[in-house]
């Protein structure tokens, strides 16, 4: 049974939001929203009308394409939400393609959105990441070892604990959804190049050794 009547959240259309923000929406191209299948999995951007207690204010989840009637697709939800009640894993989910965040082949890696980030406040405040490290040496199984910085953090502001927060991987790709591809990659380092809107791979980045 199709979800319509949707009282609890909305499906983002992350083609306008793409258009005001390009960094923060990443959005496929028009050709692999053509080219989508049945079986296929996409993404989509389901925004609460109610921000819950943590300020979380939407998920994002994984749909596997059920059928497409010309621009209307169906989708059965892949997982459980985290906070959204009113649908669940198995409901069917009707969309278009301007809901469409994040298209995927089958064979593809994807990682646990519910692991763990380090981030400093900074960077949670100013909604902004552009340098980020992997450490092998975690701190509890949930530990996803990446920690992530706005980038001008001083040693000082560093070595204060109360500056640094945990979060889920699923809510920094809420507003920085380029990390998809460093987390994907899991090298050691990254940082963002403005010109290039990309993140790129730091190669002289030496971790410090573990004390």
């Amino acid at each position: 049974m199709s979800k319509s009547n949707q009282t609890e959240y909305v499906l983002e259309d992350v083609v306008q939001k793409s258009s005001e923000n390009p960094r923060k929406f990443i959005i496929p191209t028009v050709d692999e929203i053509d080219n989508l299948k049945v079986g296929n999995s996409v993404r989509l951007i389901f925004t609460m009308n109610t921000p819950q207690d943590d300020e979380c204010s939407a998920e994002r989840m994984w749909l596997t394409i059920t059928d497409i009637k010309e621009d209307q697709f169906f989708g059965e939800l892949e997982n459980n939400p985290c906070y959204l009640k009113s649908i669940k894993r198995g409901d069917i989910i009707n969309f278009t393609r301007e809901n469409i965040a994040t298209v995927i082949v089958k064979d593809e890696a994807k990682f646990d959105e519910q692991q763990l980030v380090f981030i400093s406040k900074k960077a949670v405040e100013k909604r902004e990441v552009n340098w980020i490290v992997r450490t092998d040496d975690l701190c509890g199984e949930n530990d996803s070892g990446w920690q992530l910085f706005y980038g001008d953090e001083d040693d000082e502001y560093l070595d204060d604990p109360s500056k640094i927060i945990q979060l889920t991987i699923e809510q920094v790709l809420l507003f920085e959804p380029l990390l998809e591809k460093p987390f994907t990659d899991r090298g050691y380092a990254y940082e963002y190049v403005e010109e290039i809107r990309m993140f790129v791979e730091a190669d002289d980045w030496v971790a410090p050794e573990d004390n």
